[in-house]
């Protein structure tokens, strides 16, 4: 199903298909498992999709062949070993040997032949195994192929029947923890009725006795349920083989993540002042800002002079009527999952002059962490400055007191207070590094009867690449709400580390613009936030004289120095919208822009004039 609901009353949940499709096909019944994967491997070869499949995928690197030489798989089956022997019971019922993991590569039936009816026959009327007894019998396997495939060699399996009954496990999913929790009960029946045994596959992170489950410290671990066969608990006459294997995985995840508090420096302040300090808290390990996460409180302490106090319900600091002095504050925060972490700041206060705060914080598109840029992005709405309740102007530069603030000048403040990555640079300056810190300072003159006191942030820029593009995005206040809008276009009942590695693949298009994460990244898009028109490729009507008969398209892309992801630009032109050549088109001419990208405009090679009715231009792009 596509689509439910029309969204009109009494739709309460309407859902819509928000893609394109590009192939449908039938078929006449049941695929078996892996001609699902042959399937699977044609359509993403086709349609360029290959590196959407999971890397166990059969057919990641190579489409799948239909004619030629086959073979039979037999590794990877998963038929009981008993002893040493596979072995199956006789009241499993008809089977094939496809149910459990054989198969011929070119996806045709498999054919059986026995050496011992009485004990495995095969079904004349479905081709099926049938057990008969117990014992042992050798069973050959074939394709005979068709009039695409040859005949695959043929494989024999030496197979043991049972009289044994089988049995299967039911095994409860075990739901992720932290390790706040100290032991889980596990819950696992064998169709038996016999007793379910439970191992661990890593005793440093958990440890099991009986059914219960003792956690030792944060980390994945796997707990496999089993049941080695016996009587019958309730009627000794029947036994049972040994049950296939049940196995859980889950997750202890640790209490205390690292957090990252900065209390922004106070500077002078006046006596009777009332302000609020600015703090950011950052988790430790992404760089995202929580300062807006529900749960999170933020506790101000002052930790010695007594010329100060925590006013306004612990939000507000307000110094003394009189005198001056040293005041050393403590910002201290706290959210559930995290340890929590402080950070001091000292300021003075003097009774002959008024003070002065200047805020700086991450939001409104600037980061602790972030992708080099060809955006700009306006430092005064990330700046204030008050004093005794007005709001003074603030300047910008690079803090270069402890090293440099602006590495290989990677970034440009201008006139106007806008940040610049990468203005006219047309070589990388990023090396072997992967990231560039660069050190921010908001800062007022001295004068006005008030003290100036200075705000340094530090922004990680991160060189350009894939997974540095994707791991930014999620220090991005935007990133939460635009993944739960996304998530609710996508099927339901997608597991939340599917949909959240659904919503950070390639092929996605994460903000519903229409366009992919890859051409987002590719052509210096934002793929949280609606750019399209200014993101795609576009024709040129106004032509040069000399080419006015001639095609031309622009678009934005990444200089070849700062490409160190390797995207590729193919640019194309075609005749009859059937065939394109990758050689029928030239940079006619381009402009240097930031973020280590630039403007370029193609044109045909030929024109209407050298006898082509029509001209089409396009540019593709392949990502790594």
């Amino acid at each position: 199903m596509l689509a439910k609901g029309q969204g009109g009353t009494g739709s309460p949940n309407p859902q819509y298909f928000g893609g394109k499709i590009y192939e449908v096909m039938l078929f006449s019944s049941d695929l078996s498992d892996y001609n699902i994967k042959r399937l699977e491997g044609y359509l993403a070869h086709k349609w360029n999709s290959a590196n959407a499949l999971p890397s166990s995928h059969p057919f990641k690197s190579t489409a799948p062949t239909f004619g030629g030489s086959q073979s039979i798989v037999s590794t990877g089956n998963s038929v009981p070993v008993v002893s040493g022997t596979p072995t199956l019971s006789f009241d499993i019922g008809k089977f094939t040997l496809e149910e459990y993991g054989y198969y011929s590569t070119s996806g045709l039936p498999l054919t059986y032949a026995t050496s011992n009816a009485s004990v495995l026959a095969v079904d004349a009327a479905t081709g099926k195994l049938d057990p008969k007894g117990a014992g042992t019998a050798t069973i050959t396997i074939s394709q005979a192929g068709d009039t695409h495939f040859s005949a695959a060699s043929n494989v024999t399996l030496s197979l043991a029947i049972t009289s044994e009954r089988s049995q299967t496990i039911t095994f409860t999913t075990i739901p992720d923890c932290n390790t706040s929790v100290s032991t889980l009960n596990l819950s696992a029946t064998a169709s038996s009725g016999l007793t379910v045994s439970f191992t661990s596959s890593d005793t440093n992170v958990a440890t099991v006795s009986g059914s219960t489950l003792t956690v030792v410290e944060a980390g994945t671990v796997t707990i496999e349920a089993t049941q080695a066969g016996g009587t019958d608990p309730g009627n000794s006459s029947i036994t049972y083989s040994a049950a296939a294997p049940v196995t859980q995985t889950f997750t202890i995840n640790p209490i205390g993540d690292p957090l990252t508090v900065t209390l922004d420096n106070i500077g002078t302040k006046g006596t009777g002042e009332t302000f609020t300090p600015r703090t950011t808290v950052l988790d430790g390990k992404t760089g995202k800002v929580l300062n807006r996460v529900p749960g999170l409180t933020i506790t101000y302490t002052i930790i010695s002079g007594t010329h100060a106090s925590v006013t306004g319900g612990g939000k507000t600091i307000t110094t003394a009527s009189s005198g001056s002095g040293n005041v050393t504050l403590k910002a201290s925060a706290a959210l559930t999952g995290y340890a929590t972490t402080s950070s001091n700041q000292t300021f003075t206060v003097d009774g002959t002059n008024a003070g002065q705060t200047i805020s700086f914080d991450y939001s409104k598109g600037l980061r602790a962490k972030m992708p080099l840029s060809r955006k700009p992005i306006p430092l005064f709405a990330h700046t204030t400055a008050t004093a005794n309740g007005s709001a003074l102007a603030v300047s910008f530069d690079f803090d270069n007191s402890n090293g440099s603030g602006n590495p290989g000048n990677i970034a440009k403040i201008d006139a106007k207070g806008n940040l610049l990555f990468a203005q006219g640079l047309t070589s990388n300056p990023f090396g072997d590094d992967k990231s560039i810190t660069i050190k921010i300072k908001a800062y007022r003159d001295t004068g006005n009867g008030y003290w100036a006191a200075s705000v340094t942030k530090e922004v990680e820029i991160m060189a350009p690449s894939k997974s540095a593009y994707f791991e930014a995005r999620k220090s991005d206040d935007r990133y939460d709400a635009v993944k739960a809008k996304a998530k609710g276009r996508m099927p339901a009942g997608l597991a939340d580390t599917k949909a959240e590695a659904l919503f950070n693949s390639d092929n996605y298009d994460s903000d519903g613009d229409g366009i992919s994460n890859a051409l987002e990244r590719a052509f210096g898009g934002d793929s949280l936030s609606n750019d399209s028109r200014n993101t795609l490729p576009r024709p040129i009507k106004s032509k040069p004289s000399a080419y006015s008969d001639h095609e031309f398209i622009t678009f934005i892309k990444y200089q070849d120095s700062f490409n160190t992801e390797g995207i590729e630009y193919i640019v194309e032109t075609s005749y009859d919208l059937r065939t394109w050549d990758a050689s029928g088109a030239t940079e006619h001419n381009s402009e240097n822009l930031e973020g280590g990208m630039k403007q370029v405009v193609y044109r045909s090679n030929q024109g209407r004039s050298d006898g082509h009715d029509k001209i089409f231009i396009r540019v593709r792009v392949k990502t790594k």
